[in-house]
């Protein structure tokens, strides 16, 4: 009768066009299998692999989302520690100080420089950036500042 059983169990695996499970490596690597259900053919249900595969691809795409993030932020912040004279003062222009006004003057001075670039750059809006450089106009005629 045993070999009656194992000639059904064969045939009902030869009937099965299904796919073959394949081990997880960590099932494999343990050489054992894991405590999951056992349908009624004896063999494991073919979720659990998918189950680990689907696992396995959602880690790749959370540390690729990740990955990408980081590299972005990186590029912003080269781009902006990256703004040219020319960039700048075509903004110090639209701002509204216009050629031979002292807000343009002084952007000429302070604009030779990496950070003062910076600074204006982290000014929103146009008033902001024509009020800030009103004050600092004002700022270095009262200090008598000569950069």
């Amino acid at each position: 009768m045993s070999c009656d059983n194992s000639r059904v169990n064969d045939e009902e695996e030869a009937d099965d066009d299904s796919e073959p499970e394949q081990e997880t490596p960590i099932s494999s690597a343990r050489g054992k299998r894991s405590g999951e259900a056992v349908n009624s053919t004896g063999k494991k249900p073919k979720t659990s692999t998918r189950h680990w595969l689907q696992n396995q691809m959602r880690k790749l795409v959370d540390m690729n989302e990740r990955t990408t993030a980081s590299c972005e932020s990186i590029a912003r912040r080269e781009v902006r520690s990256g703004y040219s004279i020319e960039d700048v003062m075509a903004l110090v222009v639209e701002c509204g100080a216009a050629p031979g006004s002292n807000e343009h003057f002084i952007a000429t001075i302070l604009f030779t420089k990496r950070a003062e670039r910076q600074m204006f750059m982290t000014l929103r809006t146009p008033r902001d950036r024509i009020d800030w450089l009103r004050k600092i106009h004002e700022w270095m005629t009262r200090n008598d500042v000569h950069k």
